[in-house]
Formats: C-alpha cells, structure tokens, sequence
C-alpha cells in the first residue's frame, strides 16, 4: 500500500513539472521494474502436456490428471511436492478430491493453487459494480483514453489488461486530486485526519476514497504476482476476501477462503513447497525482466484452459 502512495507520488509530482525528465517512467509496470532492479532472473521453462479430449470438469478427470502430474513429477524431481494450479470452477472438485481422499491426494501429497489471473478478474468485476452507476464509464469515455464501447466493457471485465489499466490511471487520478484538495485547504490536519474528517461530513468523498482504496487493493495484488512477493500476495488476498462476502460471489468467497487457509498452512503441510513459494516460484517467469512474473494459469491462457 505505501509503495502505490508512494508511485501515486511520483505520478502527482511529475504532473506538476514541465520537461520530460518530470514525467518519465510513468506507467506502472516500468515504475515497479525500476524499484525492483533485480539483475539475472532466472527464465523457468513452461511446456504444455498433452491436452485432454473429454470434459475436465469431473472428479474423475481431476484425479486423472492430479495421477498424471504426480508420475511426471516422481520422473523428473522424485522428492517434489507436486503443485496444480486450478480455475475455481475445478478448484472446487480438486479441494472435495483431497478431502475425500487424503491418503492419496491430501494436502500434504499435492499443494493445489487457486487461478491468479481468474482472480483477479473477479475483483475487477467487484470494482466495476462499485462503480455502476457512478458516473465513471462516462468520464473515461469524455477522457478521450477510451472509446464509449470500450469503457463499458471495462466494468463488465471483457478484457483483463484493458480493465487493469483504465483502474491504474483512475487511481493516479484520483490521488493527485486527493493530494491537491488537501493543500488547497490549507489545513494544519495531517493528511490522515483530514480523511476522515471529509469521510465522515461528505458522503461523496467517503466513496471515492473507497473506490481508491480498492484499486489500490486491486494494484497491490497485481503487484505481488509481477513481483512475485508471497508475504504480499497472501496479505492481498486477506484484504481481498471481505469483498467477495459483501457482493455475494459465492463461489470465489466461500473457496478463496479454502485457497487463503491452505496457504497459512503450507509451512507445516508441504514446507518444502512454502520455502519455494517465499523465493517466489509460485509463479511463472516466462522472461528475464524485472516485474514480469505471471500466475501459473496465465502462463499457459493460450494453450490451455482449465489446470495447469
């Protein structure tokens, strides 16, 4: 949270200067690259196995394919914790697998992911009911950053990066105009009080600091699998969770509590898998460029769908 405010900063200072050393490096990605400066990482390989003709979403295919990945794993690392990364649909059905069957395929025999990217897209859709009805589609639209069409596809999520990027520049937005009220005021408040001291008198600003918050909370996420930051990544989700309740989407509620539990458990269920993940192998670093890393389920989007 305090390197977004502090990238917020750099965005609110940069605005206010006039030459182009002011307003360099601005997109987030090449910001967080920046700060990461992490020199040599190394490129994992990725390789597709072959695909399944019949449908996955059956307990029988799902324990087919957790038999598979755990024979392919005894060849090629014998003393590996296998790890499967599932969409939620089929995250379900492996979690009921391990729960029935836990001689075989307990926890402490496979440790199973939830999807990032699939993730992720869900709390973009929780972003886009927030902000039904706000008025924000239109001032995206009357930006000229973005179509009328496309702008209402970004609260529907159609397209993940599309969506990402129009809640990055909002959240700049948003700050710098957070930044320049409180100068203007020239208030002896510290920044903090003065929040809520407006949260509590105007109703409008309460929303739109929420609305901050959450694609701070959105960022932070996105964050921490670019980085590949575990510590980070476990807290987002902690933060994330509350909101699914409050929406009603029962599904990724209900499991993505299951997904955060078995995470605060890796250290003692699979601690050798718990150490890789802490080095940030839970994902996947298709290149050697800093803040880069993808969820294991983006990594292979474009040739399989399903489980990884």
């Amino acid at each position: 949270m305090k390197e977004k405010k502090r990238l917020n900063h750099h965005i609110h200072n940069g605005l206010l200067g006039s030459n182009e050393d002011d307003i360099q490096h601005f997109s987030w990605s090449s910001y967080h690259a920046q700060e990461q400066r992490v020199k040599d990482k190394h490129k994992d390989t990725s390789a597709l196995m072959p695909l399944f003709n019949e449908k996955s979403n059956t307990h029988s295919m799902i324990k087919h394919s957790m038999d598979l990945v755990k024979t392919t794993m005894q060849y090629l690392n014998k003393n590996q914790t296998p790890v499967m990364c599932f969409d939620q649909p089929l995250y379900t059905i492996c979690k009921t697998i391990q729960w029935n069957w836990p001689e075989i395929y307990g926890e402490d025999k496979f440790v199973i992911l939830m999807g990032l990217l699939h993730i992720e897209q869900s709390f973009l859709r929780i972003l886009g009911q927030v902000l039904e009805g706000s008025g924000w589609v239109d001032l995206l639209a009357n930006s000229n950053i973005i179509t009328e069409g496309s702008a209402e596809s970004v609260t529907k999520v159609t397209h993940i990066l599309r969506a990402r990027r129009m809640h990055q520049i909002s959240a700049a937005t948003l700050y710098s105009l957070l930044i320049d009220a409180h100068e203007n005021e020239e208030t002896d408040k510290t920044l903090h009080d003065w929040i809520d001291e407006k949260s509590k008198s105007s109703p409008m600003f309460k929303y739109w600091f929420m609305v901050l918050n959450l694609q701070i909370l959105l960022l932070t996420f996105v964050r921490s699998v670019r980085s590949a930051d575990f510590v980070i990544f476990k807290q987002s989700l902690k933060n994330m969770i509350p909101w699914y309740f409050l929406f009603s989407h029962y599904h990724y509620s209900r499991w993505l509590s299951v997904h955060i539990k078995d995470l605060e458990e890796l250290q003692h269920k699979a601690p050798d898998v718990y150490e890789q993940f802490r080095l940030g192998k839970f994902l996947v670093q298709k290149s050697t460029r800093s803040f880069s890393a993808l969820g294991v389920d983006h990594a292979h989007e474009s040739g399989a769908i399903g489980l990884t």
